[in-house]
């Protein structure tokens, strides 16, 4: 079993989309705020958005993220790190203990692959 505070999960429970690419969210813990995701758009399938109307079509998956139909999906814990400007150390402090996550490891996998970003822009 992994240790219920290796992993909180902040679920967005509203979203609307703001000008120039940004999205106000709510959170299940109650933060709220704009995320900046100008910097994505025109990027990859990230290039949709500007197709008029299709940002505007964000919705909130029963899973706590928002997407875009079923090609576009982000990370509601990627996005609470962009609201809040926390690091994922902040947001997952058990992760900065090596011991504890060589303890769990073998259960949950391995790592996940890197995904490729657009020139300049950060990674999600």
């Amino acid at each position: 079993m992994i240790p219920r505070n290796i992993l909180v999960v902040k679920k967005i429970i509203a979203a609307k989309p703001l000008d120039g690419f940004h999205l106000w969210l709510r959170f299940s813990d109650g933060i709220e705020g704009a995320a900046d995701l100008s910097d994505l758009a025109g990027c990859g399938v990230f290039s949709a958005w500007n197709t008029p109307g299709v940002f505007a079509g964000v919705t909130v998956t029963e899973f706590g993220a928002v997407a875009w139909g079923n090609e576009i999906d982000l990370c509601p814990d990627t996005l609470y790190l962009r609201v809040t400007g926390k690091t994922p150390d902040d947001l997952f402090p058990s992760l900065s203990h090596p011991e504890r996550v060589a303890s769990i490891q073998p259960r949950i996998g391995a790592a996940a692959p890197t995904l490729g970003t657009c020139p300049s822009s950060p990674t999600l």
